[in-house]
């Protein structure tokens, strides 16, 4: 369907729906193709300038303050070993909870560890790596001691039941 003003082919004059065809210029500037709307003096390929921070700490992604307000994060060193047993204890806590006294022995293991290593982090510096993995090690810890405490109180009940009801069933005695 064309509409008045429109040429037989569909198009209308200088290009079709999508911009200019090939070897054609779009109306109003020599080889640029102006928005609709846009206002006057436009300039397309400008972009518009970046704006000051209202907060202060000036420039942008690794600028003065950064991504992060402290500057850029410091180096981390090798993983520490008190900070992957931490993680391993917490592990095998959670995994294991549900056996007596595995759960939170195993639990307990990950949060002491997890203290001695965030001790032995916080005296160099903060320098040493694996603060994420004592971290895993102190949550997964704390969980797996947790829901083991409750197994292992829920298991020493029901011996004690079982203890004291065997000798009320006379086919036990």
């Amino acid at each position: 369907m064309t509409t008045p003003g429109q040429p037989p082919g569909g198009n209308p004059p200088g290009g079709g729906m999508w911009g200019p065809q090939p070897g054609q210029q779009a109306p109003g500037q020599p080889g640029m193709m102006t928005p609709p709307g846009a206002p006057p003096g436009y300039q397309p390929g400008y972009q518009q300038q970046p704006q000051p921070n209202p907060y202060g700490g000036g420039g942008g992604p690794g600028g003065p303050g950064g991504p992060y307000m402290g500057g850029p994060p410091k180096p981390s060193g090798p993983a520490d070993g008190k900070a992957i047993i931490s993680m391993i204890m917490g592990i095998v806590a959670t995994v294991l909870c549900c056996l007596p006294l595995i759960g939170p022995v195993c639990g307990t293991l990950g949060i002491v560890f997890y203290a001695k290593f965030m001790r032995v982090f916080r005296e160099s510096g903060e320098t040493l790596g694996g603060k994420g993995m004592a971290i895993a090690g102190l949550v997964t810890g704390i969980i797996g001691a947790a829901i083991g405490l409750i197994y292992t109180v829920y298991w020493i009940i029901a011996f004690f039941i079982v203890g004291s009801t065997a000798s009320m069933l006379p086919f036990l005695k």
